[in-house]
């Protein structure tokens, strides 16, 4: 039995990555492009300190902790990431970012 933990899970959870996982459940439930849309703007932030913007090193992208957007989108993700392991000869599985892996 294998136990891990993903570091820094949500902040490493990328824009390409999101898509990757909402094409993934599109295979399985109906999700519209405005749907697709509205996900991926609602992980847009701007924060303001002093009536002042303050921009995030990169881009305004962040699934944020803490949050029930988050979360599902957190859970979104590792259902992708598991079926990119379906090929090996274990058994994994993850609740949000801490994971337990089985095999012979």
């Amino acid at each position: 039995m294998i136990t891990f933990d993903i570091c820094n899970f949500y902040p490493s959870i990328t824009e390409e990555l999101l898509h990757k996982s909402l094409l993934f459940a599109s295979n399985y439930v109906d999700i519209s492009k405005d749907e697709i849309d509205i996900i991926t703007h609602a992980k847009r932030t701007t924060l303001y300190k002093d009536g002042q913007p303050w921009c995030k090193t990169g881009s305004n992208f962040d699934v944020t902790m803490g949050s029930f957007d988050g979360a599902e989108t957190c859970e979104l993700v590792g259902l992708y990431l598991l079926s990119q392991l379906q090929h090996l000869d274990i058994k994994v599985g993850l609740y949000r970012d801490d994971g337990l892996a089985v095999t012979n």
